[in-house]
């Protein structure tokens, strides 16, 4: 089908459907007016009658003649007397009826009328209401409102067909609107189909023999100034540069062509590159894991080394503990004062010794063991270092301070140890102090040493005791560095050393600060 017939069946097919609905749209539209404004008028009159009833009844009640037939008589027939002529547009009227059951004396209805059914009506419908009623050959609108005082109804009726008068006048226009829009759009649309469909369709013969590969077809010549008219020119200018255009194509598909197989070379060696690194990463992993089985068998020699070393080292230790126990306890009274110095430092020393073998195997386990990272609450941990501190101490005046829901992530068992390193060296070097204060929390955003990074998060532990000399602090972590000479505080320099290897394993950092006499503050991450 042509393109210009495709535009009159669209018209046709857009017009129509558009004109009916906006006719049936009004018409409804003007019905319920009609309808709702004929229904308050009429509610307004049959309301300016009630009315009138209600002032008479007030009257005579006021004047206490309310239950006096002549009077109450004379005033009803002044109402009826008023609106027995009464009109409402053409066809309404207002009428005055006594309820089925009532003996009041009113006019009847009109002959026409069927006194059975208004008066089921009006029932049905209550005090008052709107309904519909055939009265003849027509139809009419009702409404009704009554006076219980009198058992009076006051009933207003008027024609259907004037209440829809609008509405048939409305649909009358509307017919005739109508038929002149649809003249005037084909009109349109006519004009339409000859000035843009076929250019348009001129345009469209000419892409298609251009398409086939005919780029001499002659093109429509248009001098309309429009969009048509520019469109055309500008399909013809287009035309001409892709006729030049083509030409050049076959010269740049010759470059492509080359351009290919260059590509196609350096894919080819981009895939030899390729496979030379899979096999490398296949070597680097199996030299990892010949490395790894290494580690594992030097871990295991270490172990029992560690194993041997602890057990050869600890017997003879133990024997010359033993023996220098057993001369102090057989011959003591042989032995001078100074003789009994000596067994006596002899059994310092191997003891001393034996707790530093003890130490270092310690330390061995904890580099060595798995680490399991969890949420861990640090300050639950310290409580439990702190009360076990001052249960063993109970003659200790010192104060222990823990902030509150203080966590970190980490390994729960190493993260207790480095808490009872640190609490435990806080304890002994607050020993000389006659009121000792150790506290534990956390601070953020705090800027660490030098050497140190700054960090989110950083834990502390810090003291009033002995403190240390600032300038030997690096000292401070090393195996069996100390600051303090061992009769003035006891220990290995281990425990320290041990901090500073789960600090390292959880991937942070750990660092002091203090003076002499000034007490001495340990920070650390994780």
């Amino acid at each position: 089908m042509k393109l210009r017939y495709k535009f009159n069946l669209l018209a046709l097919g857009v017009l129509l459907p558009v004109g009916i609905a906006i006719s049936i749209a009004g018409v409804f539209t003007i019905e319920r007016l009609a309808y709702r404004m004929n229904r308050k008028l009429m509610e307004a009159e049959v309301v300016k009658v009630l009315e009138d009833i209600r002032s008479a009844h007030k009257v005579l009640t006021e004047s206490g003649v309310a239950a006096v037939d002549s009077y109450v008589r004379r005033a009803q027939a002044d109402i009826l007397d008023k609106y027995r002529d009464f009109r409402f547009g053409r066809t309404g009227r207002i009428q005055i009826v006594a309820e089925p059951s009532s003996r009041q004396l009113l006019p009847q209805l009109a002959k026409q009328q069927n006194p059975d059914i208004i008066y089921d009506e009006i029932v049905a419908q209550g005090a008052q209401g709107f309904w519909e009623h055939a009265h003849g050959k027509k139809e009419q609108f009702h409404y009704h409102a009554g006076f219980p005082a009198w058992n009076w109804v006051v009933l207003m009726s008027v024609d259907v067909e004037e209440m829809l008068a609008e509405r048939n006048a409305f649909l009358n226009q509307v017919t005739w609107i109508l038929l002149l829009g649809l003249v005037v759009g084909l009109l349109i649309f006519a004009w339409f189909a000859r000035t843009i469909v076929a250019p348009v369709q001129q345009l469209s013969e000419a892409a298609l023999a251009i398409s086939q590969g005919d780029w001499k077809k002659n093109l429509p010549q248009s001098n309309a100034v429009d969009e048509v008219g520019d469109l055309t020119r500008a399909f013809s200018q287009m035309s001409e540069h892709l006729s030049a255009a083509h030409g050049d194509l076959a010269k740049q598909a010759k470059a492509l062509q080359n351009t290919n197989t260059r590509l196609h070379l350096e894919i080819t060696e981009h895939q030899q590159t390729q496979q030379e690194i899979f096999h490398l990463n296949q070597e680097l992993e199996q030299r990892v894991l010949q490395r790894t089985a290494q580690l594992k068998v030097a871990n295991q020699e270490l172990e029992a080394f560690a194993y041997s070393v602890s057990h050869d080292l600890r017997a003879p230790l133990r024997s010359i503990d033993g023996f220098s126990q057993a001369l102090l306890d057989d011959y003591g009274e042989q032995l001078d004062e100074e003789g009994q110095e000596f067994l006596q430092r002899v059994r310092g020393a191997s003891q001393r010794m034996a707790q530093l073998i003890d130490d270092l195997l310690y330390l061995s386990r904890i580099t060595r063991g798995e680490m399991i990272r969890q949420p861990v609450d640090l300050s639950s941990l310290a409580d439990l270092v702190s009360k076990e501190l001052q249960k063993n101490n109970p003659q200790r005046q010192v104060e222990m301070v823990v902030q509150p829901e203080v966590k970190a992530d980490g390994d729960p068992r190493l993260l207790r140890v480095v808490l009872e390193n640190l609490l435990s060296n806080a304890w002994k070097f607050t020993g000389r102090r006659k009121q000792g204060r150790i506290e534990f929390g956390m601070e953020r955003n705090r800027s660490t040493t030098e050497d140190a990074p700054p960090v989110e998060l950083v834990y502390y532990v810090r003291d009033n005791g002995a403190g240390f000399d600032p300038a030997y602090s690096e000292k401070l972590f090393g195996v069996f560095q100390r600051l303090h000479r061992i009769d003035e505080f006891p220990g290995t320099g281990i425990g320290l050393a041990t901090v500073q290897r789960i600090i390292h394993r959880h991937g942070g950092q750990v660092w002091a600060d203090g003076e002499v006499e000034k007490g001495a503050t340990f920070f650390f991450t994780l």
